[in-house]
């Protein structure tokens, strides 16, 4: 395990060190430049090496209703208005941000709201809403041109 700030420092492993996996769970949206993390990461990966990776959705209803409704943005000590949190993404930034570093998305899964009465709101509106109601996207990617 290393532990180094992203922000500041480069990766500390040896040019020739290359890997099958490597998992960034809940990181990208605390980094100043995502993008370039992520085009330096991809040096690391195997041929056919997986990049998994979490990140919060900024498209989650809780954000919107108190933004629209309440006209609030406030950062909290964890949640998806972390302090800490530099940047912020939809599943469209995402998909930005995977292509602009020379990744596809190989598997998509998300963590949804578990409260009822937005699932059935969901529902009633033939699944129209789902992004409201991803917390966190869970993404697979690999190399463009791999698997």
């Amino acid at each position: 395990v290393h532990v180094c700030d992203l922000n500041r420092e480069k990766l500390p492993f040896r040019e020739e060190e290359v890997f099958e996996y490597i998992v960034i769970g809940d990181v990208l949206e605390h980094l100043y430049d995502p993008w370039s993390f992520m085009k330096d990461i991809i040096n690391r990966l195997t041929p056919d090496g997986t990049i998994l990776f979490s990140i919060p959705n900024v498209k989650h209803y809780s954000l919107l209703k108190n933004l629209i409704l309440r006209d609030r943005w406030e950062y909290t000590e964890s949640g998806l208005l972390d302090v800490t949190h530099i940047r912020f993404f939809t599943f469209d930034g995402i998909r930005a941000l995977l292509t602009r570093s020379g990744l596809k998305l190989t598997n998509l899964g998300y963590n949804l709201s578990r409260s009822t009465l937005m699932r059935v709101i969901n529902v009633l509106c033939f699944n129209r809403l789902q992004s409201f109601f991803v917390g966190q996207y869970l993404c697979a990617a690999k190399k463009n041109g791999h698997g």
